[in-house]
């Protein structure tokens, strides 16, 4: 944790007390044959950041439960900006000088077998659009702000009153998912852009085999006979922990709404034993056409995770929408979706119809978000499952 190497600015200590011996311990692993993965920057921890930073001007807003992973809470608090050019500059040069030290004892000749970057902490932040570069992505992704009034309804006169606070919490009023959206691509940008920061510097290049940034979750799911991806834009994620995205840190009706929908979710499928994955761009899936996918959204869906989908689908696969499909992308542009309009007069229990290689499926009736509906989307799953396995016998 770089809190506990940097007591003063720019002034660290990897040496002096027993706990922050790096060389030491290292020499011991290799002495007794251990393997070691090093892992440095923000993991969930209230020392995760040097007593400096403490006085920067601007901070980030994540939950309380973010810090303390044993907490349930929705309170938020504040921890150092990661924007701030003195917090950036700090940590890159920490980084730096552990991996330089790591250098020296990396596998085979060492016990270092993997360096990780955790930025999960920042990963729930919900304030990043204070940055000074937060408008200028706005500007790249709308192009012109007629182009963003269009969209949201609005009458700014340029990006920069368009991404102040309270302009922020207007337009997640009016379209919470596109304003999620472009905050999550922004943050997303910024991680990638501290990545290859880092990863051009010559030790990061000799360490780059095994040298990793766990902004990306990388843990495939387990095998299971179905899967369900949720939409999680609406949410503020970490790796390990999921909480209402509060755009600027004010209350969202739309995201709390997804997040308490999402919890039941996680609940009855960790029950059920099926993977509950995150549409959202950072996230494994089960390869091609292996099993069944039932996707979960409202009538925005991110362009990315339409593509998923048709991969499935050329695959063989099966894409069963249990409460309707996905209509618009980031773009607001119409996505060309094969019609599948639920028809309640029909007998059978879904409509199949092929794209493709695959197929979607659409339940009759369309399932409600409620207590009842992880029972009704299982029932309609064996049964799915059930005339699979009749067809290919």
């Amino acid at each position: 944790r770089w809190g506990a190497h940097e007591s003063l600015k720019n002034v660290r200590d990897f040496s002096t007390s027993s706990r922050l011996r790096l060389e030491r311990f290292l020499r011991l692993a290799q002495e007794r044959s251990l393997t070691v993965e090093l892992r440095l920057g923000f993991p969930s921890a209230q020392d995760a950041f040097p007593s400096w930073t403490q006085t920067l001007e601007n901070s980030n807003l994540v939950f309380l439960s973010a810090l303390d992973p044993a907490l349930e809470s929705l309170e938020l608090v504040q921890i150092p900006a990661l924007e701030e050019d003195d917090f950036r500059n700090g940590f890159m040069d920490f980084a730096r000088e552990v991996m330089t030290i790591s250098s020296l004892y990396r596998v085979p000749e060492g016990p270092v077998s993997k360096i990780v970057i955790d930025m999960e902490l920042y990963l729930g932040s919900l304030n990043a659009m204070q940055s000074k570069a937060y408008a200028p992505s706005l500007q790249r992704r709308y192009q012109t702000i007629e182009n963003f009034n269009a969209i949201f309804g609005t009458s700014f006169r340029n990006f920069e009153a368009a991404s102040s606070a309270q302009s922020i919490r207007l337009l997640a009023d009016r379209r919470p998912w596109l304003v999620a959206y472009d905050y999550k691509s922004f943050q997303r940008d910024y991680f990638i852009s501290m990545e290859q920061s880092l990863r051009a510097t010559e030790v990061a290049q000799e360490l780059s085999e095994i040298l990793h940034f766990s902004f990306l979750r990388d843990e495939a799911p387990k095998p299971a006979s179905w899967a369900v991806a949720f939409d999680s834009t609406l949410l503020a994620e970490t790796n390990s922990r999921v909480f209402p995205f509060f755009p600027g840190g004010f209350v969202n009706r739309s995201a709390i709404t997804t997040y308490r929908f999402h919890s039941y979710l996680e609940s009855e499928a960790k029950k059920s034993q099926i993977p509950l994955l995150r549409f959202g761009g950072f996230e494994k899936f089960p390869s091609a056409s292996s099993v069944p996918l039932v996707v979960i959204c409202g009538k925005y869906l991110q362009r990315e995770d339409f593509s998923r989908m048709e991969e499935h689908l050329k695959a063989g696969g099966t894409v069963v929408f249990p409460s309707g499909s996905p209509q618009y992308d980031e773009g607001m542009n119409c996505y060309e979706w094969p019609v599948v309009a639920q028809n309640a007069k029909s007998s059978q229990p879904y409509s199949n119809f092929p794209r493709h290689s695959g197929k979607v499926i659409v339940p009759t009736k369309p399932l409600s978000f409620g207590d009842t509906f992880w029972p009704e989307l299982d029932a309609l799953m064996k049964n799915l499952l059930e005339a699979s396995s009749e067809v290919t016998v």
